[in-house]
């Protein structure tokens, strides 16, 4: 009988071997001619699909992934309307609230339970 953690780890291969798939269809279809976007083979689009990878890996747990994912975005955003990079320091300081107001709820959360 499998275990828990066992059928965690297949399903996280699972993903990633999807992510590769997809990942190698695109480079294939675009070496035999396909009109590929240009923005679907762009370093911002390879931090979205980390991003996705990780949070599919951790159930959206942890706020790596949406960093990974924001910073994608915001880049393709950036490359598509010429927004000004100043939205940059806006949203690591945005990240970085959201990383201690989480944080900070979670334990007063724990602390209200136990009492």
């Amino acid at each position: 009988m499998k275990t828990s953690i066992n059928q965690n780890r297949e399903s996280h291969k699972i993903y990633g071997g999807i992510a590769l798939v997809i990942m190698g269809s695109i480079f294939m279809l675009d070496n035999f001619g396909a009109s590929i976007p240009e923005w679907v083979l762009s370093w911002p689009m390879l931090l979205i699909v980390i991003g996705l990878v990780s949070g599919t890996k951790h159930q959206f747990s942890r706020p790596g992934a949406f960093i990974l994912i924001g910073l994608g975005i915001l880049f393709l955003l950036k490359k598509f309307f010429f927004i000004s990079i100043s939205l940059f320091p806006l949203f690591l300081i945005g990240a970085g609230l959201w990383i201690i107001l989480k944080r900070h709820s979670h334990s007063v959360w724990k602390n209200t339970q136990q009492c």
